[in-house]
Order: structure tokens, then sequence, then C-alpha cells
């Protein structure tokens, strides 16, 4: 589920807005349309905006002695009373950041929900990169291509194909599983990624070669044979001292029969083998959904992994079964 709420605050919330800063306002013209552009904003709002609504640099000053207005960063206001949360703080960044910028890398991710929420929001500029404040970081980029970025609910975002690439040069930023997610959401595609890397491939970007690595790896699984893919993963457990599982094997929930790839009935736990046809045909994704529901409820746990890593030894799809299994095998 995307982190960025869509839609507008709906007219009670604006309304809870009002109450809470009434002894404040004056109710006036200014004061109903700086309320709306706020609820708009999750409770933010720029200087420049109040200036633009009609307000003095006088009457500014007089709200934020007040405690109507209440600083979040330079340039950029809270309006008493409104809500906190991870929506606000990226709107207090993106209009402190200004034009030319867009949220971008481990915040672009999280807004399109590839990834836990970060404790900074980060800025892209374009251009060089300009000196942050508490709770933004900032990075820079010489040129947006088009497709980089795009609005959403009034934020400016980089795009699910530039954040992959922003995110891919981040150390310990788990990218197999956020590539995952945006290929099975159709919000990136493996052919538009290898495009847009293409591009930028000789300036010797961060990052690079691993996601380009990662698209071969996938691209190779789904053309592989499932047979030998299968003897590589069987070699790959016995070699992490796991034991082998039962393949294709059958559940049944309300008079429907699926069929786990591979299956430890007696701890009940499963791994599912996707394929990249697995990300791009909808009516597999629908088949794997009524497997997913009726495996939660016979109580089974299932780990999902593509081919390519069941046959990686290192992948980490094998430490996860090794802490699900020994508990209770032992």
């Amino acid at each position: 589920m995307p982190l960025v709420t869509p839609g507008r605050r709906s007219v009670g919330d604006l309304f809870v807005m009002r109450c809470d800063i009434r002894t404040h306002l004056q109710k006036g013209p200014l004061d109903r349309r700086m309320l709306a552009r706020a609820a708009r904003q999750k409770g933010a709002i720029g200087r420049q905006q109040l200036i633009d609504i009609g307000y003095t640099k006088s009457q500014i000053t007089r709200r934020r002695k007040g405690g109507t207005f209440i600083d979040a960063a330079p340039g950029v206001y809270l309006v008493a009373g409104s809500p906190s949360g991870w929506e606000r703080d990226l709107w207090v960044a993106h209009l402190w950041a200004g034009t030319d910028t867009a949220i971008s890398h481990r915040a672009a991710a999280a807004a399109w929900g590839l990834a836990a929420r970060p404790r900074e929001i980060d800025v892209c500029y374009l251009g060089e990169k300009r000196k942050g404040c508490p709770g933004i970081k900032t990075h820079y980029t010489r040129l947006w291509l088009p497709g980089d970025i795009c609005e959403r609910d009034g934020l400016t975002l980089t795009s699910p194909t530039r954040t992959m690439i922003d995110i891919a040069g981040i150390k310990g930023f788990p990218l197999s599983t956020a590539l995952d997610e945006a290929l099975r959401r159709k919000l990136v595609s493996i052919p538009r990624l290898e495009m847009r890397l293409d591009r930028i491939s000789r300036r010797g970007r961060r990052g690079v070669p691993e996601l380009w690595h990662l698209l071969q790896k996938l691209k190779q699984g789904s053309r592989r044979p499932r047979s030998e893919l299968e003897r590589r993963f069987f070699e790959c457990l016995v070699a992490a001292g796991l034991p082998r599982p039962i393949r294709e094997h059958r559940i049944e929930w309300e008079g429907k029969r699926f069929y786990l790839d591979f299956a430890f009935p007696y701890a009940k736990i499963a791994v599912e083998a996707d394929s990249y046809e697995w990300h791009t045909d909808p009516s597999a994704w629908k088949r794997d959904l009524g497997k997913r529901n009726a495996a939660a409820a016979l109580g089974w746990t299932l780990l999902h992994s593509t081919w390519a890593d069941l046959a990686d030894r290192n992948a980490p799809i094998y430490q996860q079964l090794r802490q699900l299994l020994f508990p209770t095998i032992l």
C-alpha cells in the first residue's frame, strides 16, 4: 500500500483544523483560503504561498508569535492543530525545497510503497547539492530526463524507475525486495529499467552494476528450464544443511485445490518461486492471490523468491528457511 495517502483532506479534517485554531483566526477570506490550502498539504504551508494568498509580512509575523503558524523549516510553517504524520513531513520537505526538486531515494521508495519510511526525507535538486536542514537530506542530479519525475497527490516525486536507480546506490538497501514489489505492482518494467540504465551506464553511477546484474538474473531465471533450476535449488538446500522439500504439495480450501512449489508440510512452510512471467502476467498474479489466501487460512507460511535467487546459495532465502525450520525440527 502506498504510503502517500491518495486524495485530499476531508471536510471533517478541515473543520477540526479550524476548530483547533479558532482562537487565533479572524475567520476572514484570507484565513479561509489559507486553511483550504493547508488542508490539501496535510497542514503545511509555505511563506510564499501565504504571500500569494494575500497575507502581509507583518500578518505572518503576528500569527507566528501568536502560535497560529509554527516554524517547521526555513520558509515553511505548520498550521496549529493540524495532525502530525509522515505525509506532513513530506509536504514540509517539498515546500522547503522549492522548484526543480523532487522527493527521492528512500523517501520516494517509501511513498511508492516499496520500502519502510525513513527517518529523514530525501530531496533531490537539479544542479548543485544544497545544504539540508534537520529531518531533510539533500541530493543533486545533473539532469532530469523525461519520465524521471512525476506528481502524486500534489507532491513531486521521482518516478518508480528513477527511484529504483537512486536506491540502487544506497549501501545496505534491500534492492531485490523493492524491485520485486515494483515489478509485481507494474510500477516498473525490466525493458524500461534497462533502457534508462543504458543511458547513464557510462557515467559510472554508483549502484548501476548491481541493478543491471539483478535485472539479468530475473530475465535468466524466467528462461531457464524449471528442471535445471530445481536441481540447483536442491543442491543449495543440501549445501545449507536444510531438508529436501516436497515438490508441488497440494492443499485444499473451500473446495479448491492449490499446489505449493516447495513445501515442508510438517512445519507448514513453503517456498514459492516467482519468475519474470509471474510479475507481468495478470492471470498468474490472480491465481497466486487465491493460493496465498488459501495458505494463510490453513496456517501456512509462504516465502517468495525468484528462481534466480533460489539457484544462488548465498541468497537470503536460505537463512530465512533455517530460522523457520530449525526451531521446528530440532
